[in-house]
């Protein structure tokens, strides 16, 4: 079946009403500007006239079962009871899809004569030259889409106390204003929504993702905060555009990484995204990742005609705020007393600050930006904050914190992001030895006094380099790897380290998954594609996909190598030995591999699949260690001088790792600097109270 257009195809009465809100749409000149950066081509125009009818035309009650490929081809409009549970809305949407796959398979296999009306309408659904193949493939291309336009609706209502702050934030950063409609896309607007694999706030980050840009840890979760994200998602808008030069591309790096979106332009020579839309067949790009840019189109268009679409709606309205800067740990039911509001009012206006926080399990920590609504102040809350007695400000946080593990973790890893030995923390857990910790364990995190566990940390995260010292006693002083502190310095030569000279120390030791006890993890089975979207999950996509690399193995089942990689990972990744990778490579005994060097691998003890999802994991953990500390505020472009190295760029530009340049530069090749070529560097930031907890104030 060839790609259909708008004129090869018949439309369901719903997506006819929603091409005639288009064209309503197109009428004005205002568009000028959108199309212009956000370019609709023809071939498209089915996608985001779909995405109209869900978003305008259908509410939550009912949805559309509809082909996954050709959206143009609707089936049927779906409407649940009102007091249908979850499970009974799944079987009436089973029931009507076997209802029109026995359909289609009859009519794949039997005489278009005499057909009865159901039968013949959903014939008229395809173009008249359709073949049997293509009738029987469509059968198993049935999807439902729950509907969207009461979500909708309410979306622009909340979106009125958001909206100029948004504006104001792309207005700063030189971004279009019609990118604000992508909360539409991920959250319809809503700061508290969680999705169900763990993406959070009105811009839906992911937690891997977040880090990069804000703080997400135990005690803070700015992805909760719309205001906090809302710059987080204008920075990550901005460097996917950066990287992509497009805006298709740029919003399709949203959901899926400008990683996977540069390769897809490699692999198909070109930028134009309705070529990429249609026929890249990357890994992970599937439906949601498909029709990203489409639903955004029609997000833009939607939130610009709520008026006419849904009848004139009151719009909240934005908060006034006064704001200031804790100068100390405080006790939330304190704070709250002395500023005479309220506890809850004081955690609304505050979602960032996690439950311990307010239990009292935890303090409000230091250097956080505090907000409350200036009516409920007699006075700026920066001088009410002054004005507290001393006897509220405490110097540390309290005593014991709790690690949620995340998937890629180990107890090792955990342990030295801590500054705790590995036998310290599994005592202090009741973890016997070589016992298996999982995604979503709770493990309770010990401070006792200026020292953790016996180890001082230095608080900015520097170790100066003292006379005698070398790389394998800083190591062992600190609870790391020495081969991941060399990794994370960038080092050409182990043994140049001079008195004076400053090194960064890993947040977690990378090489965790080799020194002990690992997480377990569903994730190890192969992902199972499921036959069609939830009818309770009503987004496009959930989540702001992490740029973790481009991590895929080749055609030919080789693969390059990535910074902090050994032979060691890829064997344990593949449940090979690591003699037999020595073997099929040419590599003698103690050779290591060089990154960018290309290996190939043997898929015996796991496939490709599995070996991809093993290995982005453990960069997921290992970058999401070294965002625990620090957070990209910014990138600007660096021209190449002469006698610039990778180490002088990460010591000039504040330590950014050499995996974090290679995201930035992804064409670039960083081992053979050219001087005079451009350069894009992130700019790092370390995150406020993000050194180790040093003590507790019992």
């Amino acid at each position: 079946m060839s790609a259909p257009g708008v004129t090869t195809r018949r439309f369901s009465a719903g997506l006819r009403r929603a091409v005639l809100v288009l064209c309503l749409l197109y009428s004005g000149s205002a568009f000028a500007n959108t199309v212009e950066l956000f370019p609709r081509p023809a071939e498209l125009e089915p996608d985001v006239a779909f995405w109209v009818q869900v978003y305008a035309g259908v509410d939550s009650n009912g949805g559309l079962l509809h082909d996954r490929r050709y959206l143009d081809v609707v089936y049927d409009e779906v409407h649940f009871p009102s007091s249908a549970t979850a499970s009974q809305r799944r079987a009436i949407v089973n029931r009507a899809r076997e209802r029109y796959e026995s359909i289609l398979r009859a009519l794949a296999s039997g005489p278009h004569d005499n057909l009865g009306g159901e039968a013949r309408r959903i014939l008229s659904l395809f173009p008249e030259d359709v073949t049997r193949e293509e009738l029987r493939a469509a059968a198993g291309r049935i999807r439902f889409q729950r509907g969207q336009a009461d979500r909708f609706r309410d979306g622009v209502v909340r979106s009125g106390a958001f909206m100029a702050h948004i504006h104001q934030i792309l207005d700063d950063k030189g971004l279009p204003r019609e990118l604000a409609a992508l909360a539409h896309v991920e959250s319809s607007f809503t700061p508290y929504a969680w999705s169900h694999v763990g993406a959070a706030g009105m811009w839906q980050f992911t937690r891997a993702t977040g880090q990069r840009f804000m703080r997400v840890d135990e005690v803070i979760d700015e992805r909760m905060d719309p205001y906090v994200s809302t710059r987080a998602a204008a920075r990550l808008l901005d460097h996917n555009h950066g990287m992509l030069e497009s805006w298709p591309l740029a919003l399709t790096a949203y959901n899926h990484g400008p990683t996977g979106m540069r390769r897809a332009t490699r692999e198909l020579g070109t930028t134009d995204i309705e070529v990429i839309l249609r026929q890249y067949r990357g890994p992970r790009f599937g439906f949601a990742s498909r029709n990203f840019y489409p639903a955004f189109l029609a997000a833009v268009e939607v939130h610009r005609r709520a008026d006419e679409i849904f009848g004139e709606l009151v719009r909240e309205q934005p908060r006034e705020y006064t704001s200031a800067v804790t100068p100390a740990f405080i006790e939330a039911d304190e704070l709250a007393e002395r500023l005479y509001v309220d506890l809850p009012t004081l955690r609304a206006h505050n979602p960032a600050l996690r439950p311990k926080v307010w239990d009292g399990s935890l303090r409000i920590p230091r250097g956080v930006e505090l907000r409350l609504p200036r009516e409920t102040l007699a006075m700026e809350l920066e001088e009410a904050l002054a004005m507290l007695d001393p006897g509220m400000l405490h110097a540390r946080q309290r005593g014991i914190m709790t690690h949620v593990v995340q998937r890629g973790e180990t107890l090792s890893g955990i342990a030295a992001r801590h500054g705790l030995g590995i036998r310290e923390l599994a005592r202090f857990n009741n973890l016997g030895h070589g016992q298996v910790i999982y995604a979503g364990q709770n493990l309770q995190i010990p401070v006792v006094g200026q020292q953790v566990a016996g180890r001082t940390l230095p608080e900015d995260g520097i170790h100066k380099v003292r006379a005698g010292d070398t790389l394998s006693g800083i190591a062992r002083r600190y609870g790391m790897n020495q081969g991941d502190l060399v990794a994370y310095n960038q080092f050409s030569d182990l043994d140049r380290i001079y008195p004076g000279q400053e090194l960064h120390l890993p947040p977690a030791a990378a090489a965790a998954s080799r020194q002990g006890t690992r997480v377990a993890s569903a994730g190890r089975a192969r992902p199972v594609a499921s036959r069609g979207e939830s009818d309770n999950t009503p987004k496009v996509a959930p989540t702001v996909a992490p740029d973790l690399g481009d991590f895929a193995v080749a055609a030919d089942g080789s693969i390059v190598v990535h910074n902090g990689e050994t032979l060691g990972h890829y064997a344990d990744w593949l449940g090979i030995r690591a003699a037999r990778l020595r073997q099929i490579n040419g590599l003698s005994m103690g050779q290591p591999v060089v990154v960018g060097q290309r290996l190939r691998l043997e898929f015996t003890g796991a496939d490709p699949e599995v070996f991809e999802h093993r290995r982005r994991e453990w960069h997921d953990g290992r970058q999401g260690a070294f965002f625990e500390r620090y957070q990209i505020v910014d990138s600007r472009e660096y021209t190449v001088q002469p006698g610039d190295s990778l180490w002088t760029l990460a010591r000039d530009h504040g330590g950014v790792p050499l995996w974090l340049l290679r995201q930035y530069n992804p064409e670039a090749d960083l081992g053979k600097l050219r001087a005079g070529s451009s350069l894009r560097i992130p700019v790092i930031e370390r995150r406020v109270g993000s050194a180790t907890p040093t003590a507790a104030d019992t």
